[in-house]
């Protein structure tokens, strides 16, 4: 009967008193206290992961955005020829200016005196809702005008992207003329994103044409739109910038209901943009995240033990040693 007894005795169970109640308040603060601070750590790491200090986002432009405008332009190795482009589509950058953008296309295209003129069609990316930018879109075709949304595979010479500019040097405005032209070689480059490799044609041709009708050439990854933001100060600079590019988009053609094709090297070719950011410096502040981190969780590694031999000692109704981290903070300040 003792050993039914011995068997049969019960540990007591804790009373929930105002003591009891504060001594978990305590325990459960100081776990949030930690929580919060391995929390911080996490989420500097979730925010590298998605590009904090460096991001670039690639990516064609879909077809069903483009808008169509005209079909009329024609294109001979001087340039457009005269009296076949719309006069909404000259006034857009200026009789000088559009006549400078024809005459670079031709270049561009390779046009000689022999060839025929061939058909410009032109669209329209932007401008849609609300957004406050555009994009002058030149399709170019051999023999018939081409389409903006084309049914299917549709061949052409060349494609090209007229883009206003900001730069200081040209504080009069200008244009940025990219193209890609299917009498040239096709040189690819291939560009890791986030989002998996992209290829893009390393052989564009750019130019700046200035509203008064000078021509500059300038790099293929050519900055447009720079933006800067000094939130700290000059030594983390985070600049912001836009890449015209033409992709080869052989991977994705039978996922497409149309596309523009080369017609000389049957490279299907899509148009877009590398948007890109990137803070100077940026592993000063990520060595100074860190450095925060690690020492906050030194200097609070003895309140965590005792936190911990505290909820052991609640969890088995033992008197316990409690503390505060949130109350040592205040009183350490």
């Amino acid at each position: 009967m003792a050993g039914q007894h011995n068997g049969g005795r019960r540990r007591a169970r804790p009373k929930l008193s105002a003591t009891y109640i504060s001594k978990w308040l305590r325990v459960l603060s100081n776990i949030f206290a930690g929580v919060l601070i391995l929390g911080t750590g996490v989420l500097v790491l979730l925010l590298l992961y998605q590009g904090m200090f460096y991001s670039q986002w690639i990516r064609p432009m879909a077809l069903d955005k483009w808008n169509p405008m005209f079909k009329s332009c024609r294109l001979d190795a001087l340039g457009f020829v005269p009296g076949t482009c719309d006069d909404e589509e000259v006034q857009s950058t200026g009789d000088v200016a559009w006549a400078s953008i024809g005459a670079q296309l031709a270049m561009d295209l390779l046009r000689n005196e022999s060839d025929g003129q061939v058909f410009v069609t032109t669209c329209l990316i932007g401008g849609y809702e609300n957004a406050a930018w555009a994009t002058v879109m030149f399709v170019v075709g051999g023999d018939i005008f081409p389409d903006c949304h084309p049914v299917g595979e549709q061949a052409i010479l060349g494609m090209a992207a007229l883009e206003t500019i900001g730069n200081d040097d040209f504080p009069f405005g200008a244009y940025l003329l990219s193209t890609f032209s299917d009498a040239r070689p096709f040189v690819g480059v291939t560009i890791p994103t986030a989002d998996g490799p992209v290829n893009v044609a390393q052989s564009t041709i750019k130019t700046i044409v200035t509203t008064d009708g000078s021509k500059h050439s300038t790099p293929w990854d050519t900055h447009n739109y720079v933006a800067s933001v000094n939130s700290l100060n000059r030594l983390f600079f985070m600049r912001l910038w836009v890449v015209a590019h033409f992709f080869n988009i052989s991977n994705n053609v039978k996922s497409l209901d149309g596309y523009s094709f080369a017609n000389a090297t049957g490279i299907p070719v899509a148009f877009g943009w590398d948007n890109s950011h990137h803070v100077d410096h940026y592993l000063l502040l990520l060595a100074f995240q860190s450095l925060v981190c690690f020492v906050s969780l030194g200097l609070l590694s003895n309140d965590g033990v005792i936190t911990l031999e505290g909820l052991s000692g609640l969890l088995k109704n033992k008197p316990v040693l409690t503390y505060d981290i949130l109350a040592s903070l205040e009183r350490r300040k």
